[in-house]
């Protein structure tokens, strides 16, 4: 007796539960959504709570996504109380040529490949040298 009235209880709650889901498809007001939940083949009520909910947040996001942003024009010129003095200790690096430590001649000279006195010759050392 016990085991009866336990399946009727659970196959009452799935009756009401499957109601529950039918009504909120039917009361909905957005066509889209309804059709989106109407074409589900086997919608579980929680899984018609899952869909209304991803379409509040998709809805939220698209209207903060439409509102225009507010944006402040920047003016280049700084005033002259802003602007940090020139050291006069450190050249300019324009003037300077950095050096280094090339692996190719291992000489130093300037960053520049056409100052290495290896650049554009084959290496007559070894074969493996892979140089050029």
């Amino acid at each position: 007796m016990k085991s009866t009235n336990a399946t009727c209880l659970i196959k009452g709650i799935k009756l009401q539960v499957n109601l529950l889901r039918d009504h909120m498809v039917v009361s909905i007001l957005d066509k889209g959504i309804r059709k989106k939940l109407l074409q589900e083949s086997n919608l579980t009520l929680q899984g018609c709570i899952d869909i209304c909910r991803a379409n509040g947040y998709t809805k939220q996001q698209l209207q903060t996504m439409d509102q225009p942003e507010e944006v402040n024009a920047v003016d280049k010129k700084t005033p002259k109380g802003d602007r940090k003095p020139k050291s006069r200790r450190n050249p300019p690096r324009d003037k300077m040529p950095k050096l280094i430590n090339c692996k190719f001649c291992a000489k130093k000279h300037e960053e520049k490949k056409e100052k290495c006195p290896a650049w554009g010759k084959t290496c007559d050392k070894s074969l493996f040298c892979g140089l050029q």
